[in-house]
């Protein structure tokens, strides 16, 4: 059976964003992955941008749980970016986060037992169609 959503509160929640990389600027991807990865490897140190990943998981931890403390029991939808999601996730789960952050593609969704932030199967990912000849 499907279940049909009605998008009734659906506005920006100050907490869910991406890591602060302000002065950061453009990299080639081989040098963003290894800054991530340091970013992952050295949770409490800041090594991209202006946030560690333990700062980044925080915040996001407690917007989430203002996200919950609203929703009155109903089904949470959150969009936010790559790392704080894989610092989160990996905070409550037996997960690698540099390993799940790959995984991720755009857009990508993992779904989250809301009391415990288990994670309820695989991550979802977007599969891109067939290029039409």
């Amino acid at each position: 059976m499907r279940r049909s959503f009605l998008w009734r509160d659906c506005r920006p929640l100050e907490g869910l964003q991406e890591n602060d990389r302000s002065g950061l600027g453009f990299s080639a991807p081989e040098v963003l992955e290894a800054r991530i990865a340091g970013f992952f490897g050295e949770p409490d140190v800041i090594v991209l941008g202006r946030e560690s990943a333990s700062m980044v998981r925080r915040r996001f931890e407690g917007a989430i749980a203002r996200a919950l403390a609203c929703a009155n029991r109903e089904a949470v939808a959150v969009v936010t970016h790559g790392t704080a999601m894989s610092a989160f996730v990996a905070a409550h789960n037996p997960v690698d986060p540099m390993a799940l952050w790959r995984s991720l593609t755009l857009p990508g969704a993992v779904r989250l037992d809301r009391t415990t932030f288990r994670l309820l199967g695989e991550p979802l990912g977007y599969q891109a169609p067939a290029p039409t000849p």
